[in-house]
């Protein structure tokens, strides 16, 4: 029968903390952005839909805070987490919900279309399974372009096709 170790890993021997606390500072404003947001909404202040990424936040922070400025990422339409760990302005963001002057896209895009093309946050969209699509063509050869995508509706067809556009269009 083996030998059980006789010592215990130390779980903070690969972490580093000051980048941990980054992680965790980037997901409180992350969640603190959305439920202004949605009090926001029940005020009616926010234009249109709200479509908050709420319970997303790791996510968002852990991909965007390890991208270099020119990568560019694509969100779903719940792209407040990713625009945000990109490094937008909250207060713009904020005002683009509210269909404002001031707003990262005019007050144009509202919450599923929101982007910062000052900080390299390509867009998010609102159809599904376009993302990577819309990812191969926007990407160039020196960046990452990591696209997020909802549910499980890409199929490998789709990957595909995008691809062979790629390869026609170059």
């Amino acid at each position: 029968m083996p030998k059980a170790p006789t010592f215990m890993p130390n779980p903070r021997r690969n972490v580093a903390l000051p980048r941990l606390a980054e992680h965790h500072r980037m997901m409180v404003r992350i969640r603190a952005f959305e439920e202004a947001a949605l009090e926001a909404l029940e005020e009616n202040l926010v234009r249109g839909a709200l479509h908050p990424s709420i319970g997303q936040e790791a996510v968002a922070s852990g991909v965007c805070l390890n991208l270099a400025r020119e990568d560019v990422p694509l969100s779903t339409h719940r792209g407040h987490d990713h625009t945000l760990a990109k490094g937008a302005d909250s207060v713009a963001m904020m005002r683009e919900l509210f269909g404002g002057a001031g707003g990262c896209c005019g007050g144009k895009g509202g919450s599923m279309h929101i982007a910062d093309f000052g900080v390299g946050m390509l867009r998010a969209n609102g159809v599904v399974g376009a993302n990577i699509a819309i990812a191969i063509g926007a990407a160039r050869p020196d960046q990452l372009c990591p696209a997020a995508r909802t549910g499980g509706h890409l199929t490998p067809e789709q990957i595909a096709d995008a691809a062979r556009t790629l390869v026609r269009a170059s």
